[in-house]
């Protein structure tokens, strides 16, 4: 278990006990833990140590012999309760949503994407335009009329009043009980199986919670369209980029395809549509190219020709000796039921 204080009890704590200056000491020194701290050398007891404790996690797998580097915690709100923005999730649904529509079309644009050089800094202006305009083609595409001077005008598609999404409200989530959160250690699987251990843990929701949104549609998205998207995405997730790695079980994957990746930490392909529009192996090289030009150091431009896919790391964790993906989760739509 690892607890984590509240800074401005404990130190209230450290001023009632008249024990400032052995704090200054262990700030300025750091040569101990500060459980080793407050338990060895202000000899406090586990009474009072407990007001000061605001919650505690399961460490579960995310410790071991290597030392927690940094803690990345959860979102929280005013006072101090997990949740999840209804911006993260809105961001995941109006991916999926722009992935099923390029797919229902039919027609792929993939010469911008195909022909990209990361040495090109032409093509790289061109590369973000074109994204911007496929956003523009699916999404954008809500007529909004307005009178200037006595005369008809037509809002621009590009312009984000035309967003489709704009009908599309999700909530933030309801607060998510403490006892649900747990510390998972960053692992990154090669393609061919080898594992490397980030020094980095997270605060992570334990699998098998739920977590309550409020959607309200008020016209343009439908929920027969939302579900449809959801429901393709992750078969579209594992086939294109998680199959490629050998290191993983594939009969231990989640079958149910309801689902979509949210939240940080998650790897590159649940945030970008490179795959569903160019295909496995153009995207694959547009990536290790746009990769190569961020991350020169790490020899990206090579991914395509020696692994076949990019990035070549998958983003995992283990829990209970357990691998899990980062960020998968089960989407199920409900009816809310007003009683007027």
């Amino acid at each position: 278990m690892v607890s984590f204080v509240d800074t401005q009890k404990l130190f209230n704590l450290i001023i009632d006990n008249d024990l400032l200056e052995l704090y200054e000491d262990f700030m300025l020194r750091q040569n101990c833990s500060l459980t080793d701290f407050l338990v060895n050398q202000c000899k406090f007891t586990s009474e009072q140590l407990e007001p000061v404790i605001t919650n505690s996690v399961s460490a579960a797998d995310a410790l071991g012999e290597r030392p927690i580097a940094d803690i990345h915690r959860f979102m929280r709100d005013a006072h101090g309760r997990v949740y999840i923005p209804g911006s993260s999730l809105k961001g995941a649904l109006r991916t999926a949503l722009l992935l099923d529509m390029i797919d229902a079309d039919g027609q792929r644009p993939q010469d911008t994407f195909d022909s990209f050089d990361y040495r090109d800094r032409e093509a790289q202006r061109v590369a973000r335009n074109h994204a911007k305009q496929l956003e523009t083609r699916y999404l954008h595409t809500v007529r909004i009329e307005y009178e200037k001077y006595g005369e008809k005008k037509t809002v621009k598609p590009e312009d984000a009043r035309c967003d489709i999404m704009h009908g599309v409200s999700v909530s933030d989530s309801l607060p998510i009980d403490d006892s649900r959160i747990i510390l998972c250690r960053k692992d990154d699987f090669s393609v061919r199986g080898n594992k490397n251990s980030i020094n980095l843990v997270r605060e992570c929701l334990r699998p098998g919670t739920t977590v309550e949104f409020v959607l309200t549609l008020t016209g343009g998205i439908t929920i027969e369209q939302l579900r449809t998207a959801v429901s393709s995405y992750y078969g579209r997730y594992y086939d294109t980029y998680v199959y490629s790695f050998d290191a993983i079980d594939k009969e231990a994957q989640i079958d149910d395809r309801d689902c979509i990746v949210l939240g940080g930490g998650n790897g590159y392909f649940g945030k970008n549509i490179v795959y569903a529009v160019s295909g496995k192996e153009k995207g694959t090289r547009f990536v290790s190219s746009l990769l190569q030009w961020k991350f020169y150091k790490h020899r990206h431009q090579n991914d395509s020709a020696n692994y076949g896919i990019s990035p070549r790391m998958l983003k995992y964790t283990q829990f209970n000796r357990q691998y899990y993906l980062f960020g998968l989760c089960k989407v199920e739509f409900a009816p809310i039921n007003f009683e007027v």
